[in-house]
């Protein structure tokens, strides 16, 4: 497609794991050439599925394939000189050079952003750190389930703490995919900027940054000033924004934040139509003094009723209540279906699966069905021909183990 919004737009992503690939993937979708270059060995993160369970082979990795998929790939040892230059003319044909590479091994290779700006003026470096460009830990490994969720509060204080109760399952790249999609909205940016006045920029996020950054009102709200004094047991929970256990074992939650507006509609849907006129509850700080009481009554209420009952309810009332679904359940739900925010995925080895798409949704442009991503080496002599190296040039470069040739 020609009308693709990034078409004629060139990455070179020297990036492993997920959180910069997850940016690289985005930019490929909305039309740029991505070229990811992969280490002698491969990017790790294909050979994720040995640890996380059985199902995966080279053939069948869709962990891998949704944050690579519609990529070029080129193995290329930069450690190798030939293969070192090799890189460097990827970088000087390119607009964008992303990476998440530590910044001492940038520098150790005169791949930081300043020796590639001084030699690419008009370069977009792009960065991915775990903590940040400045401070002690600037070089300190993270990943999204250390530099995002624990670091910055989220698997501590968002526990309702109960005896024996122990710290949530953390996702799989959730802070991933959200901080590559922070440092795609950075390259946006710095491509219109560049288009007005033809130069380059340095952009960068952080795991650490971008988590405190989705955690914004609850940063505010940990303060003395506003003191919600986190984690909280499960009396001290709001009564009309929290989940409550239902008549068939299932869970449902309400969340209301008009509270003078929709809680009485709540309560009299509970059974207490009067609730307002109670003096406990009748102002906002009495509700906050007397919410233990309030939980414990709706708690009684809800196990009268199951799940299906109660979503039936409140969607007649307009109050916003989802049941707690399992992740199985999010792909059979036809409201996900019918948006196109899930798709059937045909992976190399024939068989297919449910992935995520894109949160990409242009009037003007419609992503297309995801291609499967590149086998590692698949795209080395494409890419090296697409630059003008002849066969026997070619050979050479794999001969002395500059690039790695898919056979």
């Amino acid at each position: 497609m020609e009308n693709k919004p990034l078409s004629g737009i060139k990455v070179v992503e020297l990036a492993t794991v997920v959180a910069a690939p997850s940016c690289g993937r985005l930019l490929a979708a909305l039309g740029a050439d991505v070229i990811k270059v992969e280490p002698p060995k491969g990017d790790p993160w294909r050979l994720v599925y040995a640890v996380i369970g059985k199902g995966f082979d080279e053939l069948e990795d869709p962990i891998f394939d949704i944050c690579n998929s519609g990529k070029r790939t080129i193995s290329i040892d930069i450690k190798n000189p030939r293969g070192y230059d090799l890189l460097m003319e990827l970088i000087g044909d390119a607009d964008v050079f992303l990476t998440n590479t530590r910044a001492r091994s940038l520098r150790k290779l005169n791949l930081d952003p300043d020796s590639i700006r001084e030699r690419f003026p008009g370069i977009i470096y792009a960065s991915l750190t775990s903590y940040g460009d400045k401070g002690p830990e600037a070089d300190k490994p993270g990943f999204d389930n250390s530099a995002f969720w624990t670091r910055i509060g989220f698997a501590r204080d968002t526990a309702i703490e109960t005896e024996g109760c122990y710290p949530m399952n953390l996702p799989t790249g959730v802070g991933d995919s959200i901080s590559g999609m922070a440092l795609c909205n950075n390259i946006l940016a710095a491509l219109i900027s560049r288009g007005k006045t033809g130069k380059g920029d340095y952009v960068s996020v952080s795991l650490y940054g971008v988590g405190l950054w989705v955690m914004g009102t609850m940063i505010l709200r940990s303060q003395e000033r506003y003191g919600a004094g986190f984690p909280i047991n499960r009396e001290r929970c709001n009564p009309t924004s929290t989940a409550y256990k239902c008549s068939d074992g299932r869970w449902v939650l309400i969340a209301i934040l008009e509270y003078k507006r929709h809680a009485p509609v709540m309560f009299e849907a509970l059974g207490y139509p009067d609730i307002m006129s109670d003096p406990r509850f009748s102002t906002h700080e009495d509700f906050w003094n007397n919410s233990a009481i309030l939980l414990k009554m709706a708690e009684e209420s809800f196990l009268k009723k199951s799940s299906d009952e109660w979503l039936e309810i409140f969607a007649g009332l307009d109050i916003a209540c989802e049941r707690l679904n399992s992740i199985n359940e999010a792909l059979e739900d036809e409201q996900a279906w019918l948006n196109g925010y899930l798709e059937h995925y045909d992976m190399l080895c024939g068989e297919s699966c449910v992935i995520s798409r894109m949160p990409i949704n242009l009037e003007s442009f419609e992503i297309p069905p995801s291609p499967p991503a590149p086998l590692f080496g698949e795209n080395t002599a494409e890419i090296l021909t697409g630059m003008g190296y002849s066969e026997q040039e070619i050979e050479s470069l794999a001969a002395d183990g500059a690039v790695v040739i898919r056979n």
